[in-house]
């Protein structure tokens, strides 16, 4: 019998809620949105992560490892357009001796101090993974949710996308090649941003806060699961039909590597994922797009321009030049393992065949 979490995690959810008669809940938001009074409600969110990357040392590898549970834990509060006032852990430590445990817990300090974030505490178990709670509080009328988008609005990435699944793929091509990705040719510019990249995987408050008093965003979530399912949230909800359109601007690693691997730089874009928790996905009025690009260069941040919606387009659509050519649904990578490198070529890159 086939289960049914294997026809993705959204349709999984989608049969859960039905099952429990909705209870009212819009579960595809970041975060659980719940009144407490008229005028202010409570949001939290549940998460889990496991350790992403082995630094130089052990105790580099601890404190990296906590600073990105606390920052993806923290995440969805954020992607819902508040601080997170609260966290809480309960931290496996299967893989972690005393002294790892401590380091652990100085990066878990160092994303709180970051988020003036109060670090609440939780429970320790024997396992190898990270589970926690984040939460924060809003005037409902202030809440980023997945909902809103309008006709003409602009895609806008906090970030420039597709660097981290970049990386994965030029390290597995170096390794079959028996040689390091400083050797690949037009890489070594690029490799202080491929060791660094995910070192501090906090988003710039500041500049959030700042967006966020610009109250220009229509709808947003982050992307933990890359941009197409940012562009398929926006046409299930709304119906308007989604064009990602990277207006011929191509990050220098990624033209370096489309070179190296030989496949077109745009296909990058579509990664499942590799770029969180720095990476939200915004909704922005055309009008209102200076003042973020504004924004971010004032804190000499890097951002990405996804495309746009329009009411002329049937579905979620990749503009190839002279056609606009559909794309599939393209995530969930944590149920049905749809973020292998296997899959991307198999999904993805017929996109791109004839480019």
């Amino acid at each position: 019998m086939r289960s049914s979490w294997q026809y993705g995690e959204k349709e999984f959810l989608v049969n859960l809620h039905k099952q429990m008669d909705s209870q009212g809940l819009d579960w595809r938001d970041d975060a659980i949105v719940t009144p407490i009074s008229e005028n202010l409600s409570l949001l939290y969110s549940i998460d889990n992560v496991s350790i992403i990357k082995e630094l130089a040392t052990p105790e580099e590898t601890m404190i990296a490892y906590g600073k990105w549970a606390a920052s993806v834990i923290c995440n969805d509060i954020i992607a819902c357009g508040t601080l997170p006032k609260g966290l809480a852990l309960d931290v496996g430590i299967g893989n972690m001796d005393e002294d790892g445990f401590n380091c652990f817990v100085k990066g878990v300090l160092d994303v709180c101090r970051k988020y003036a974030t109060n670090y609440e505490g939780g429970n320790i178990n024997t396992s190898d993974t990270v589970s926690g709670i984040a939460w924060g509080t809003s005037e409902p009328e202030r809440i980023i949710r997945r909902r809103g988008a309008r006709e003409g609005a602009v895609l806008f990435a906090t970030t420039d996308i597709g660097i981290g699944w970049t990386k994965r793929l030029l390290r597995k091509y170096a390794s079959e090649q028996g040689m390091s990705l400083s050797c690949l040719e037009g890489i070594t510019p690029h490799l202080e941003l491929l060791d660094n990249y995910q070192n501090d995987p906090c988003v710039n408050i500041e500049l959030f806060k700042e967006i966020w008093d610009l109250d220009i965003i229509q709808c947003g979530m982050d992307l933990t699961d890359g941009i197409i399912e940012l562009g398929y949230e926006i046409f299930d909800r709304t119906n308007l039909g989604v064009v990602f359109d990277f207006r011929g601007k191509v990050h220098p690693l990624l033209q370096a590597a489309s070179d190296v691997l030989n496949y077109t730089s745009d296909a990058f874009h579509f990664e499942p994922g590799y770029d969180t928790p720095y990476a939200h996905g915004w909704c922005i009025d055309e009008r209102d797009l200076h003042k973020a690009i504004c924004t971010f260069e004032k804190y000499n941040a890097p951002y990405t321009i996804l495309g746009y919606t329009s009411s002329d387009v049937d579905g979620v659509t990749y503009n190839a030049g002279n056609s606009l050519r559909s794309l599939p649904r393209y995530w969930d990578d944590k149920i049905i393992n749809r973020g292998s490198i296997d899959n991307w070529e198999k999904i993805i890159l017929p996109v791109f065949n004839d480019l």
